[in-house]
């Protein structure tokens, strides 16, 4: 038995993490709702034909407990089951500005006059 290996296939441009930061800020926006999949792709203009590398990278932030899976819900009038995802306190973590740039901005900005 052969298997042919895809030519040209190379698995690491799968993990973007310029769109991981967006799926964190995404399920941010959602917290502490859950937001299902065609939502993600929706609210990130994520076409059909990405939606593999959308879906990629959903997992492997699930994989380092920023993203939590909520089960699946059905749409299309129950025709098709869709997972949800939650966005965990370690992935709120990461998204938050660092207290003291917080900080910086409000002394800067706040009168004292």
């Amino acid at each position: 038995m052969m298997f042919q290996q895809a030519q040209g296939v190379d698995v690491r441009i799968w993990f973007d993490e310029d769109l991981q930061r967006k799926i964190l800020q995404c399920l941010s926006v959602f917290f502490p709702q859950p937001a299902t999949f065609t939502t993600i792709a929706n609210q990130l203009n994520i076409s059909n034909q990405f939606e593999f590398k959308l879906e990629k990278n959903i997992r492997y932030l699930e994989g380092h407990n920023l993203v939590l899976y909520c089960g699946d819900v059905y749409e299309n009038n129950g025709f098709v089951r869709i997972p949800q995802f939650q966005i965990t306190s370690i992935g709120l973590d990461n998204i938050i500005k660092p207290a003291e740039f917080l900080y910086t901005n409000v002394v800067a900005t706040t009168s004292f006059t």
